[in-house]
């Protein structure tokens, strides 16, 4: 179905004008309480409450920048609870700012197996949050992000507990405090995505409870202009991380930037075939006093492992 079938003439009227006037949230809810299948045809639609998906739901928008989400006050926008194999495309997310939201632009609970296609989120405390909870086992695991752009909010995903096989594929994560951060979670995968302008990490990997076999792969991605003190990849700040590959990304340092990679805890770490150039304060693009790390085959050549500390 389309959301147009369940709006009023004047609803789809200021959709399509794109003046944000008039709610269209109990409009579109309905849409997606009556079918599994919703369009969103191009046009700004506002939305005042938080709209809730359920199993096997595929909803699609015009394209990427012509249908457009937009909270004009502080949100949850989407929110999945003990669903699964939920799909996304073409349409984008708005909030009301990184500096203002206390929300989400996306909130799933225990939830796996979605895929993410083309689809922008901005303006909120967390992009996208996949928050522990539930119903038992809990977790939100086998989610992909394919083409995205979850950009310039305060942490872009947020990985609370238990979101195992996450993909990030050709997605933009910069203009955020954090690009992606992954806690008691396994098995990343980053591949080709872009992180500018991060002011604490691009990526931390880390757990609030005990050490983890992470069992991390991130590869060709872009890093650069991030000015964080903890490195654009940060791993392991209360707990060991193990099993994590970095490898074939350029690293372009920006302003206060310590490093690419910055090791609290952590083994079993891969830091080979990567570029790293532009403005760092540290010599050295590995920073940390960590264990089995293997550091080779990156260009400048001369890279060590710097202990500072240790633990």
């Amino acid at each position: 179905v389309s959301v147009f079938d369940f709006m009023t003439s004047a609803q789809i009227a200021d959709a399509q004008a794109g003046t944000l006037l008039i709610d269209c949230t109990a409009s579109i809810q309905a849409a997606l309480t009556a079918s599994l299948r919703v369009y969103i045809p191009a046009g700004a639609y506002l939305i005042t409450s938080t709209l809730t998906l359920r199993n096997n739901q595929h909803i699609i928008g015009s394209s990427t920048l012509a249908s457009v989400l937009q909270a004009n006050t502080d949100i949850t926008v989407m929110s999945a609870t003990n669903n699964s194999q939920i799909t996304l495309e073409d349409f984008e997310i708005f909030g009301v700012g990184s500096g203002t939201s206390t929300k989400y632009g996306l909130q799933w609970i225990n939830t796996p197996y979605c895929v993410f296609n083309r689809i922008y989120v901005y303006g909120f405390s967390k992009g996208v949050y996949f928050k522990a909870g539930g119903t038992a086992p809990a977790s939100s695991f086998s989610n992909s992000f394919n083409n995205c752009v979850i950009q310039a909010n305060a942490v872009n995903i947020d990985c609370e507990s238990e979101a195992n096989s996450l993909n990030l594929y050709s997605t933009r994560l910069g203009s955020a405090t954090i690009g992606v951060r992954f806690l008691d979670s396994n098995t990343l995968m980053v591949l080709g995505c872009d992180f500018e302008a991060c002011t604490t990490c691009a990526i931390q990997i880390d757990s609030a409870s005990a050490a983890t076999e992470v069992g991390a792969t991130i590869a060709g991605n872009h890093f650069e202009s991030n000015t964080s003190t903890t490195g654009d990849i940060n791993i392991g700040v209360s707990f060991e991380m193990r099993g994590i590959s970095i490898t074939g990304n350029l690293f372009y340092g920006g302003a206060a930037n310590v490093a690419p990679v910055k090791l609290f805890k952590a083994s079993g770490v891969v830091f080979s075939g990567n570029t790293v150039t532009g403005t760092y304060t540290s010599a050295t693009p590995v920073l940390g006093t960590t264990t089995i790390v293997e550091v080779f085959g990156n260009y400048p050549a001369a890279v060590n492992i710097d202990a500072e500390g240790t633990w």
